[in-house]
């Protein structure tokens, strides 16, 4: 049943999750509610928590995965994983305190502004340790990433 899981629902929950982000906060509230219902189609964790019926699929909940999302577009970004030109983000000059690859966040003038992906991911790519925003590859990073946010 998880494989079902895992062909059939998940891919509509992922599409696009960086892109589309969402800010309202009933639309994320929407998008959860989705994974709720369909972790009570497997058999067997029906009757557990919802927290506990992720914890037992393996699989964490559409707030994290919208950030996990995130940080990994910028990872791509910031280590030249994709060929585009730059400017999307803007270094931050001082190199006091964190990893070499801290990003300025420039003033918002609209609400609107403020949900654009290049706006919404620099405070907490910012706040990563050295050891995680300096990751040698991709699968480091999601390695070191998901053990820093995830207990379990």
């Amino acid at each position: 049943m998880g494989m079902l899981f895992y062909a059939l629902v998940w891919p509509h929950l992922e599409f696009s999750n960086s892109v589309w982000s969402l800010k309202c906060e009933k639309d994320k509230k929407l998008l959860e509610c989705v994974l709720r219902r369909a972790t009570k189609i497997i058999p067997g964790i029906k009757d557990k928590g919802y927290e506990e019926q992720l914890k037992m699929i393996g699989i964490p909940n559409m707030a994290y995965r919208r950030i996990r999302g995130d940080m990994l577009e910028t990872y791509r970004f910031m280590h030249d994983l994709y060929d585009v030109q730059k400017g999307l983000f803007v270094f931050a000059h001082r190199n006091t305190r964190g990893h070499r690859y801290k990003l300025n966040k420039a003033r918002c003038n609209t609400s609107l502004r403020q949900h654009f992906f290049s706006q919404r991911v620099i405070d907490i790519w910012n706040n990563l340790p050295i050891s995680v925003a300096e990751a040698p590859d991709l699968n480091a990073f999601q390695r070191q990433f998901d053990s820093l946010c995830l207990n379990y």
